[in-house]
């Protein structure tokens, strides 16, 4: 309590009275106040608040954020991570030999090693791809990340990234807005002869109109999110530029 407030509700110290007693100490429980204690604790409702305050203090330094960007873990596929984990275990199984269910068993099994995993593969692929000189996105100016639990308790990341020098929705022109997403938003298959490794893994893990999952299907629909989605307009007219407004409106409508 000392370090969460010093005051109660009548402008008294606290003191080990108040905390004993009861009623008054559902009083401060009741209150935001009773918890500032854990703020430095990271996943604590405190803490997120802070956090909160502090995201909205970077939009309004630096406006609305340029990419909103999710990195789940494929720790399905980690066979260098499945593999220590056996190894851990003194289990004399191949990684490479396991099951999809026996790889699953044992990452419930093992949560510590999993998340440990995908924190260092997270925070290697921020700091070696997005934040390199190669700019994969544009000059990162700043960003912010939260990372969460899916319902099968693997870990994701939600990112929001501010870019410098990036086109302003409403306030720049529409044509330098167009050759801003085309230059670094792109939707296209690998070669499947000259990489089939990659070519694979993007067909099963970010083709999601062939992947529909139970939650596609909340609502009574075959996908709630829509997919498969046709292609924006601008899109068709790069393909065909003989393509008039009618003919435009009705591939994407229809």
């Amino acid at each position: 309590m000392r370090k969460g407030c010093s005051k109660n509700d009548f402008g008294d110290d606290i003191t080990v009275s108040d905390i004993v007693e009861k009623d008054k100490c559902e009083a401060l429980c009741r209150k935001n106040i009773g918890y500032q204690h854990l703020e430095p604790i990271r996943g604590t409702p405190v803490y997120w608040q802070k956090t909160q305050k502090d995201l909205f203090a970077l939009i309004r330094t630096l406006g609305i954020p340029t990419f909103f960007c999710s990195f789940s873990a494929a720790d399905m596929r980690w066979e260098e991570m499945t593999q220590t984990i056996l190894n851990q275990n003194n289990d004399s199984r191949r990684a490479s030999d396991l099951s999809i269910e026996e790889k699953g068993t044992l990452i419930r099994e093992n949560p510590v090693a999993a998340v440990r995993m995908f924190h260092f593969r997270f925070h290697k692929f921020l700091k070696e791809v997005i934040m390199s000189p190669a700019q994969p996105i544009g000059k990162v100016k700043d960003y912010f990340h939260r990372i969460e639990f899916q319902s099968k308790c693997s870990p994701h990341t939600h990112c929001l990234f501010w870019i410098d020098y990036e086109p302003q929705f409403g306030k720049s022109d529409t044509q330098e807005l167009y050759e801003f997403i085309d230059k670094y938003i792109t939707c296209e298959l690998p070669d499947a002869e000259t990489d089939p490794e990659l070519y694979t893994i993007v067909t099963e893990v970010q083709t999601h109109s062939k992947n529909h999952n139970p939650g596609c299907k909340n609502k009574n629909t075959e996908c709630r999110f829509g997919f498969p989605q046709l292609q924006v307009e601008e899109i068709f007219r790069k393909i065909n530029p003989e393509f008039d407004q009618c003919t435009i409106e009705y591939i994407v409508n229809n």
